[in-house]
């Protein structure tokens, strides 16, 4: 072999060797990752973001930890109040500042947004939405995100678009993605955002209205959820025969777990009785409820414990 197809050869392997150096750098950078086991569900503490990026000179996301009640170490606000509007979606695309979240998505599909907010103004179109988006796009301003309700000076869980949709992201590709939130109108707090491809689960229903626990790669900073009691997805949801019901307790003490068909009759109760603190998990046989198979629906699951209560929706398609 001649020394110049020698030198060919090692530059090859080298140039190869960074590439996959340089992949598997890629590969590895993000912060977050979806939960399999829970249906496909990613949590993200608003103030433990990727990036923060500050665009138009004006408007930026400034952490903060007051007002109180947040549900990890503080929340991002959308500063200055009287900041300017981005309700474009090309004008929000070029000029507002936004956060950054960097998921390892492990399937495709569509993922529903929750956010829990905090808003400043009692007047309707004041300080009430934002947009989201995967990898900087963002659908047209019908779906920026909005309270959708007079709430305000209060946290509270936002799932509707201006359109009055569920707002939501399409993943297109498993793998890691950014999760972007412009700001569109100054004044509004974020404090923790959730992604599922479940569209009937409810975040409010976790840790007494704090949502489910942030789901960061184990290298991550751990947020610091007040409270663990309560039900987690069940997967698979929807479902056609059964299901796996998983909770977890706090203390040890009676417990009830029990499911509700949409008029709020009790169908079941499945636990009633002492358990131990921690993990548990129960299979939900719909084909077998009391010697009888339950209709398609949609049901509610709800656990007590104390003064503690946990509830999500599932739905049975046969």
């Amino acid at each position: 072999m001649s020394k110049f197809t020698t030198t060919k050869c090692i530059l090859f392997l080298i140039a190869l060797l960074v590439y996959i150096f340089q992949g598997n750098m890629y590969a590895q950078d993000y912060d977050f990752e979806e939960i399999a086991d829970q249906g496909g569900l990613v949590v993200m503490e608003a103030e433990n973001f990727s990036e923060n990026l500050t665009r138009d000179g004006v408007t930026t996301w400034e952490l903060v930890t007051e007002p109180a009640g947040f549900s990890g170490t503080g929340a991002m606000q959308a500063q200055p109040v009287d900041g300017p509007h981005y309700a474009d979606t090309a004008n929000a695309r070029t000029n507002s500042p936004v956060l950054t979240y960097k998921i390892n998505f492990i399937a495709t599909g569509i993922y529903y947004i929750q956010v829990r907010a905090l808003h400043t103004e009692a007047e309707a179109g004041g300080d009430d939405s934002f947009h989201a988006g995967l990898d900087y796009n963002l659908p047209g301003s019908a779906m920026a995100i909005a309270r959708g309700s007079s709430i305000y000076d209060q946290w509270y869980w936002v799932d509707t678009a201006m359109s009055g949709e569920k707002p939501y992201v399409e993943v297109g590709a498993a793998g890691v993605h950014e999760f972007n939130v412009f700001i569109r109108e100054c004044g509004f707090y974020i404090d923790k955002i959730v992604l599922a491809r479940n569209p009937d689960y409810l975040a409010e229903f976790f840790n007494a209205g704090l949502g489910p626990d942030e789901t960061l790669r184990p290298s991550g900073v751990e947020s610091q959820v007040i409270d663990k009691f309560g039900l987690s997805p069940c997967y698979p949801n929807p479902f056609s025969s059964s299901t796996t019901i998983s909770y977890n307790l706090i203390n040890s003490g009676n417990v009830s777990l029990s499911v509700y068909d949409v008029l709020g009759h009790k169908v079941a109760t499945f636990v009633d009785g002492f358990r131990n603190a921690g993990g548990h998990e129960f299979i939900f046989n719909a084909d077998n409820v009391n010697n009888r198979r339950l209709a398609d629906g949609i049901y509610l699951l709800e656990l007590k414990a104390g003064n503690q209560n946990s509830r999500i929706k599932v739905q049975l398609m046969r």
